[in-house]
């Protein structure tokens, strides 16, 4: 199993190994894969913006962003890769991350971690569209959050 993490943002510490972690609890509870490949990127504001135009047309700033691959839906990453077991790129607003986190009165890596299961989500055809939908991937989320980290996070 391959998990790749990087942080593009110089202004936020985000702990990696957490990342991973989380991401690889994410990965089993939804795929129930023990071999992937998912690569996890953390930008600023600026840049998710500057991506979210250029691969979604949406000119705005979100949280995430996630790029499936071949291992998910047939679809090739962002970042791109021909193995059936590369789920697929996930970028995520650290900066978006920090404020929510504030805003919510949680951990910042927690935070964190809860864009990490939403893309992973994402990349399983999870779509928060509508209303049932996103009500669907919350309950999702808590309950992979839950497990990842012992308790129930709002």
């Amino acid at each position: 199993m391959r998990i790749s993490v990087e942080d593009q943002n110089p202004t936020r510490k985000t702990d990696l190994n957490e990342i991973k972690r989380v991401a690889d609890k994410a990965v089993r509870s939804v795929f129930g894969k023990a071999s992937f490949e998912l690569n996890i990127v953390l930008v600023t504001d600026a840049r998710i913006k500057a991506m979210n135009r250029k691969y979604l047309n949406e000119n705005r700033v979100t949280d995430v962003l996630a790029f499936p691959g071949p291992g998910s839906d047939g679809r090739s990453g962002m970042f791109g890769s021909d193995r059936a077991k590369f789920l697929g790129d996930i970028a995520i607003s650290s900066d978006r991350a920090a404020r929510n986190a504030v805003l919510y009165g949680v951990p910042f890596n927690e935070e964190v971690a809860r864009y990490v299961v939403h893309g992973v989500l994402h990349l399983a055809g999870y779509d928060d569209a509508s209303r049932s939908g996103k009500e669907k991937m919350t309950e999702k989320e808590d309950d992979i959050l839950e497990e990842a980290f012992k308790k129930k996070q709002k």
